[in-house]
């Protein structure tokens, strides 16, 4: 009876491999997995800008190239829209939204601009974080597309 019970759970461990691993054994290894579309790039600022913060009154001007297309595989992309963040890389001041969902115009297009002030008292050096939502194949991926580093100076209003 104790070799038949062995028998029994060789026979399904091995059943339990063989359905599991078919699909990686039959797929063809010239065949591309399925991935998401390429990301935008930031136009400006270029890493390393400085800006001047004269009592959040200054200006970080934002320009991002999204993508539209398909890929070889048929899934369409598009850039919708992306976050912009400040990031303190060294913990001392927390992160700051300057803008969420920031759209293209017109909203077929995939070109992204604006100015955003600096938040009051924000100096030193910041990540520029821009997060890009695509729709990608019907549904909404987001990612980090992009961290520019750049400078804020401050500086009283005069």
């Amino acid at each position: 009876m104790a070799d038949l019970k062995q028998v029994l759970f060789l026979w399904l461990a091995l059943l339990l491999a063989v359905t599991n691993c078919a699909p990686v054994l039959l797929r063809d290894a010239s065949s591309p997995l399925k991935r998401a579309g390429p990301s935008g790039s930031v136009v400006a600022p270029a890493g390393g800008t400085q800006v001047l913060n004269l009592g959040g009154t200054g200006s970080i001007y934002v320009e991002y190239q999204g993508v539209q297309g398909t890929t070889d595989d048929g899934n369409t992309y598009q850039t919708i829209g992306i976050d912009v963040s400040l990031h303190d890389p060294s913990g001392f001041s927390t992160d700051a939204t300057l803008a969420q969902g920031f759209k293209p115009n017109p909203t077929s297009g995939v070109h992204i601009s604006g100015y955003f002030a600096p938040p009051l008292g924000a100096c030193g050096t910041f990540n520029l974080v821009i997060t890009e939502h695509q729709l990608t194949n019907q549904h909404v991926i987001t990612f980090q597309a992009a961290a520019p580093e750049i400078t804020i100076q401050c500086g009283p209003i005069q």
